[in-house]
């Protein structure tokens, strides 16, 4: 298990880090531990990451930049005054217009 896998899988392949977890033998709370105690590594590889091209689309800039700044859908939700279940559907594309959309790119900086 190496930092630089773990910060692939979870911020590039979007793996919960149960399934980490489940791939390596280790429980979930493991992997997390292991992820915060690497915090340093985990932002140089970060920095990295971001000059990969992700994607071009909305959905995925906003899921790697949440996931890259450590921020759970709950916790995007209360900063702009919503429900999680408001980020999910953003998130997975299932809405493509929302008075939110402004509200996420200011609050993740991204450029919409």
């Amino acid at each position: 298990m190496d930092i630089e896998t773990i910060t692939k899988d979870y911020i590039l392949h979007n793996k919960t880090f149960q399934e980490i977890g489940d791939q390596f033998g280790i429980s979930k709370q493991a992997v997390h531990a292991f992820y915060k105690r690497h915090k340093h590594k985990t932002i140089e590889l970060v920095k990295e990451f971001e000059n990969i091209s992700v994607a071009d689309d909305f959905c995925n800039q906003m899921k790697f930049k949440r996931k890259t700044l450590n921020i759970t859908q709950e916790q995007l939700a209360e900063k702009i005054g919503t429900f999680k279940s408001n980020i999910s559907v953003i998130e997975s594309g299932k809405i493509k217009r929302s008075k939110y959309i402004g509200l996420i790119c200011k609050e993740l900086n991204i450029n919409y």
